[in-house]
């Protein structure tokens, strides 16, 4: 059933999107309200099997050091899954998370139909099917940089429970100091420094990182580098539209920077991690890609948008580690 459901949201999203047709926000609407239902009854993969039997016995102890640093997490879960069925306690937490992204797409200002471009990104697939503790937590990072200028404490908060959720979003963190408008250049200084001291204590950390093994963590073969090269384009894509059509709203450029960085520096970690922490980068990247040409002021605007849609959509279905998950 799912690869019915990501056919039609790619289908509606390559002629609705680019032809700007009114009521097309009615189609995404209805698509957000199936889309956690559909995948949830098609059952569970990988990560979210152990986290499903988590929800469904509660067989851990929170107080151990290992759940107590992602109490974020393993707390929602706990609290849901004695109330709730794993299913149902997932849809639940889908549809936060969906909910963070319309507000994330609102306050950047991007048109909410955009969102199907987002559900059929193959970060966003792997992250619902499998890697949903760094989805989460990224999302949440996401929302965080997109209020910052709003509230800047609520931001903050924000980004602290996200670090609650999944630690590794502490290398995202700083992105909330990127995009605040108030002393800017304090704030980059602040975010340059702690971004050189999150990559030194993150190349410590994991020098001798033996926790976990790649066969536990990754899906077979090294994807990290790959991974690496279209964060890359997508962040030389943003630069270039960027510089001809003058489109950097929320630091989006210092934004690209760092995570493209941030990207390249997690390959001396082991690939399963790398991997993980590179789909994230790829994952934050879009909607700040979407956000520009959104913006864009171009006779030919529908042709791109109709050609990046293709580009995002045709690999989830002839590329084998992802249309495994979707079958």
């Amino acid at each position: 059933m799912e690869i019915f459901l990501y056919s039609f949201i790619f289908i509606i999203a390559l002629f609705l999107i680019p032809l700007n047709i009114n009521k097309k926000e009615i189609a995404t609407f209805l698509i957000i309200f199936i889309y956690p239902i559909v995948i949830r009854f098609s059952g569970f993969d990988y990560d979210m099997e152990i986290y499903a039997d988590f929800v469904e016995y509660r067989y851990i102890d929170l107080a151990e050091i290992y759940y107590l640093k992602e109490i974020g997490f393993w707390g929602s879960l706990y609290i849901l899954g004695s109330i709730f069925s794993p299913k149902i306690a997932f849809i639940i937490l889908d549809y936060f998370i969906l909910f963070l992204i319309y507000r994330i797409f609102k306050n950047i200002q991007i048109n909410e139909a955009y969102i199907l471009i987002i559900l059929i990104f193959f970060p966003t697939i792997l992250g619902f099917k499998n890697i949903y503790r760094n989805f989460l937590a990224i999302t949440l990072i996401l929302y965080a940089i997109s209020i910052t200028n709003k509230s800047f404490l609520k931001s903050f908060l924000i980004t602290f429970f996200a670090i609650s959720v999944h630690n590794t979003s502490i290398l995202f963190s700083p992105l909330i100091l990127f995009t605040n408008k108030r002393n800017s250049r304090i704030y980059k200084i602040i975010a340059i420094i702690a971004t050189a001291s999150l990559f030194y204590l993150l190349n410590v950390f994991f020098e001798n990182f033996t926790e976990y093994s790649d066969s536990q963590l990754s899906s077979g073969f090294d994807f990290s580098l790959i991974y690496s090269l279209l964060t890359f384009i997508l962040f030389m894509l943003i630069l270039i539209i960027s510089n001809f059509y003058k489109s950097k709203q929320f630091g989006i450029i210092s934004i690209s920077l760092y995570i493209f960085c941030l990207s390249i520096s997690s390959t001396v970690l082991p690939s399963s991690i790398s991997e993980r922490i590179s789909l994230m980068c790829l994952y934050i990247l879009m909607p700040f890609l979407l956000k520009i040409i959104f913006d864009m002021r171009w006779k030919h605007k529908p042709s791109l948008i109709f050609f990046l849609i293709l580009m995002i959509g045709i690999p989830i279905f002839v590329t084998p580690s992802i249309y495994s998950f979707i079958v």
